[in-house]
């Protein structure tokens, strides 16, 4: 952690969530990094939803991906629009992943061509 934070932001962060510690670190930056997710998203990841990283395992990110690609997103689209718009999605499982983007396309949010929906 200390390659994305400085001290005193980790200090703050860890001050809010000292369940970070426990989490598996090591593993959530591995799987970020294979899915090219640069250093920039992954500190706003984590400052953002620790909680997602305390609560959810990679698996379950990985299924939530999967899905996604399944639906039609590709990887920058994965990246960009759906995890950078809702970090949670990768806390999600594969039903409630269908139902967000059918919302998404219903409002408009410009998801709905990409999913087949």
């Amino acid at each position: 952690m200390l390659r994305l934070f400085s001290s005193q932001e980790l200090v703050h962060l860890l001050q809010g969530h000292p369940q970070l510690l426990q989490c598996p670190f090591a593993s959530w930056l591995d799987f970020f990094n294979s899915f090219g997710f640069n250093t920039s998203q992954i500190k706003n990841l984590v400052s953002q939803q620790p909680r997602m990283l305390i609560d959810s395992d990679v698996a379950t990110a990985g299924a939530a991906i999967l899905r996604l690609k399944q639906l039609g997103f590709d990887n920058d689209e994965v990246r960009h629009r759906v995890v950078a718009y809702c970090p949670q999605v990768l806390a999600m499982p594969e039903q409630d992943i269908d139902l967000l983007i059918r919302l998404w396309s219903k409002f408009g949010v410009g998801v709905d061509e990409r999913a087949g929906m």
